[in-house]
This record gives structure tokens, C-alpha cells and sequence, in this order.
């Protein structure tokens, strides 16, 4: 990635820090609530006191966020663990990348001072909200993010394309791994240059213009990438199946 591109990049993902204002902007300039905003947790500007989230350590919030090991997929797994790995890899490591990116974020809002704090809606009780992560300021919602651990940048071109998901998730801003955010703008960039985008380019253009997709929560800090989440996401399955073994085990 040359300097100036890298540059242009950064200054993009720092605006986030505006953006989080601008939360339900998609990819026109319509703001849309298909999803009942009004019965729905966690809406922008909700009240949330004493956060869960925030009365965890580490360890404490990725497990919370990941979920623990239910009986019944013991009893189907328990003399095979590594296949219940392969059955949770991809859901354990997206549950992972909350955990890791909220809890990175919140030490860094800690050591400047700011009284920001980014949560994980798996750890205050709603594990399958449309928002995986929240920022939370002085007992209030203020943003929220979707966060999609995956190496493929087609996806997250599909994600700020298409209707199908631009209308689901017109409140949250899209969060992915540095790798998989750098290849979307290099392939951004060689189809500038080659002159007019398509619409779903147009869209991607978009997104990151306003901040809507990045790579970043806490401005200027990388979220953890696809392989640290990865290797967390095992470590922490094999873990929780263990602790299930005594409790579910003969």
C-alpha cells in the first residue's frame, strides 16, 4: 500500500469518530428504520446503566461474549472436540473479535481519559442483536457496530450493497479485520482509476466516506485481526469444552 493510500485510509477510518453521530446513514443519504426501532433493544440514544460489559476482565468478557458449552452439544461432541471446534470456528471467532475489539477499545478510551466505553451486546444479554458492539457514554447508546470476521472482501462489499443488509443494518456501522478492510480499498482504488464505478463500488465508496465501514472502533487503533481472533476463538473452545466436561462428564 503506497503512502498516500495508506494516509487516505486512515484519515477515513478516523472519521468514525463523526460518524458514530450518523449511525442509521446507509448508503444514500436517507435515513432508514425498517426494524421497529421503537420496541427494539439498544437504540441509539436508549438508556443502558450499569453495564455488564464493564465489570468484566478479559478472560471474563470473551467467554461471556462467546457463550458457554450447552449440554447438548456435549453429549453430541464429547469424544470428538475437534469437531465440535470445526462446528463453532467461525461463530467463536466472530464472537471472539467483539470481545477482543471492545475491550482493546475500552483500555485505550481509559488511558486519554474518556469516559466512552464500547460494550458487546453478547455480555449484556442479547447475543443475536443486529448490533454486535455498542458505544456507550454516561448511561446512554451512542453507536452501534456489526462486526464481520472474515477474510472475504466480497462479503463486505456485499454487506454495504445490498438492500438485503444495508435496510437490516442501516443503524450500525460495519466493522471488519485490517486485512480484509485494506484489500476492499485496494480493489476501491484500481477501480477508481479505471474510471466510473459500478453501483455496489459506488456504495463501498460510500461507506467508508462516512465512516459507515472500517476497520477501526477507537479511532487510529486497529480492530484484532482475522488470525489473533482465530487463534482466541480455539483456545477459548477447547477451554469451555473442558470446563463442560466436568460438569456434563461422568
Amino acid at each position: 500500500m503506497n503512502g498516500a493510500l495508506k494516509l487516505w485510509a486512515i484519515l477515513l477510518a478516523r472519521g468514525i469518530s463523526t460518524a458514530l453521530l450518523l449511525a442509521c446513514m446507509g448508503c444514500s443519504e436517507k435515513k432508514t428504520i425498517d426494524y421497529e426501532e421503537a420496541s427494539e433493544r439498544f437504540t441509539i440514544g436508549s438508556s443502558l446503566k450499569d453495564p455488564r460489559t464493564l465489570k468484566c476482565g478479559y478472560e471474563e468478557l470473551v467467554d461471556l461474549t462467546v457463550g458457554s458449552v450447552s449440554k447438548k452439544a456435549f453429549i453430541k461432541y464429547q469424544n470428538d472436540v475437534d469437531g465440535y471446534l470445526r462446528a463453532r470456528k467461525s461463530d467463536a471467532r466472530g464472537k471472539v473479535f467483539e470481545a477482543k475489539a471492545a475491550y482493546e477499545a475500552n483500555l485505550l478510551y481509559k488511558k486519554i481519559r474518556d469516559g466512552d466505553r464500547v460494550l458487546t451486546t453478547a455480555a449484556e444479554g442479547d447475543p443475536s442483536h443486529p448490533a454486535d458492539n455498542l458505544l456507550w457514554r454516561e448511561g446512554s447508546i451512542i453507536g452501534r457496530y456489526q462486526l464481520k470476521s472474515t477474510k472475504n472482501s466480497d462479503s463486505i462489499v456485499k454487506f454495504v450493497s445490498d438492500p438485503k443488509y444495508t435496510a437490516k443494518y442501516a443503524n450500525e456501522i460495519i466493522i471488519t479485520h485490517p486485512g480484509t478492510f485494506l484489500e476492499v480499498l485496494l480493489r476501491l482504488e484500481k477501480k477508481k482509476q479505471r474510471g466510473t464505478l459500478a453501483p455496489q463500488w459506488k456504495c463501498v465508496d460510500d461507506a467508508i466516506e462516512k465512516g459507515r465501514l472500517s476497520n477501526y472502533i477507537f479511532p487510529g487503533h486497529e480492530v484484532p485481526s482475522y488470525e489473533d481472533a482465530q487463534k482466541k476463538a480455539d483456545e477459548v473452545i477447547r477451554r469451555q469444552f473442558e470446563k463442560a466436561r466436568l460438569e456434563y462428564g461422568p
